[in-house]
Formats: C-alpha cells, structure tokens, sequence
C-alpha cells in the first residue's frame, strides 16, 4: 500500500491543498449510534445574542480538568420561561442534563437545568 499524493491548486485565493492516503482511500467514517447519548455539564452559562438567544456553557473547573468542553446548549422555549427568559440565566452557574447532538460545536439538548447548584450537585 503505497501513499498517493493529490496537489490541487485554488487559483482564486492561491491556496495548494495537499491530500495525503492511500490510493482511492478517503477518511474513515465515525460510527454513529442510534441511541441518543445523554450528558451532563456543570459550569457558566452564557447568552450570546444574534437575532436570536444562543446558550453556551463554559464548564467548571473540575469538569474542565476531568476533559469536559464547551457547548452549546439548546433550550426548549418552555424550558427557557419556567427559569425566568435568557436574561436570567445570563452567566448563571448551572448544571444541565440532557442529550447530545450532532455538530461543531458539541451540542446538548437541555432536559433539565439547575441554577446555583450545590457543590455536591455537580455532574459525575
């Protein structure tokens, strides 16, 4: 198995793009589960304003050091009112459970979500 090697040259912001591997040969495709991954992240909540309110959380220190990564959180309109509107949840310390979703950024489907948790309330 030799390494094929394909130059291709973009004229119009003059850019070579190299593509390295094996002949014919393209990157693996991930697996995919078809049972939805659940998940659980402690951290800051932050409210980024662009027409509309997106959610992302800055995990906690701990959670940060255990590997834990930013995510946007995708929040149920109900879910939203019950805890007071964007406003309030604006670099709220928080703990949300949930499921998982596709995409660049990590995405976490908002299930449950607790403001000020205690310190024993983080997630495992």
């Amino acid at each position: 198995m030799g390494i094929h090697f394909t130059p291709r040259l973009l004229p119009a912001v003059g850019l070579v793009v190299l593509a390295f591997g094996a002949p014919g040969s393209c990157a693996p495709t991930p697996e995919v589960s078809s049972a939805p991954q659940t998940g659980c992240l402690t951290g800051t909540l932050h409210v980024v304003w662009n027409h509309t309110a997106r959610f992302f959380l800055v995990p906690s220190a701990d959670q940060d050091a255990a590997g834990a990564v930013e995510a946007e959180v995708l929040i149920a309109d109900s879910l939203l009112a019950a805890l007071g509107g964007p406003l309030a949840l604006q670099d709220a310390s928080v703990r949300i459970s949930g499921e998982w979703r596709e995409g660049p950024p990590p995405k976490l489907r908002a299930e449950q979500i607790e403001v000020s948790p205690q310190e024993g309330d983080r997630c495992p």
